[in-house]
Order: C-alpha cells, then sequence, then structure tokens
C-alpha cells in the first residue's frame, strides 16, 4: 500500500511542496543531488499526510538515518 501511495497525485503535491520548502537542498548535509522526501514520521491514514511530517534528505543521509534507527 505504501509503494501505491507513492505513485500517487497527493504523495506527488506534497514532495514537491517539501522540496520547495527546504529549497531543493539535503536538511542534514545541505546536498542538492540525489534528494528524498522522508517521512519523520507516518499518519495512520494516508488522506491525513502532511507537510510537517516530511523533510528533504540527500540520499546518503537518508541510507545513514534508516543505519542508525535500525
Amino acid at each position: 500500500k505504501y509503494k501505491d501511495y507513492l505513485h500517487s497525485q497527493q504523495w506527488i503535491v506534497l514532495r514537491n511542496k517539501a522540496l520547495f520548502r527546504d529549497g531543493h537542498r539535503c536538511r542534514i548535509c545541505n546536498s542538492p543531488f540525489e534528494l528524498n522526501v522522508h517521512h519523520r514520521y507516518y499518519p495512520k491514514e494516508w488522506s491525513h499526510d502532511c507537510l510537517d511530517a516530511l523533510t528533504t534528505l540527500c540520499r546518503t543521509c537518508h541510507f545513514k538515518f534508516h543505519d542508525d534507527h535500525r
């Protein structure tokens, strides 16, 4: 279901808003390359997903974040 959500119009709009808000830069290292939009927390339902739940991370920082939290 999560993978389906990542193809939805709702996700595309929220992702673009997060990238714009964060200046198309990683919030950790400030890189403008290979950006991912990461959920800081997940909503109970995808229809309640919001910009506050998202942060922009480069691929390297995103992988590091997930490795550190396993």
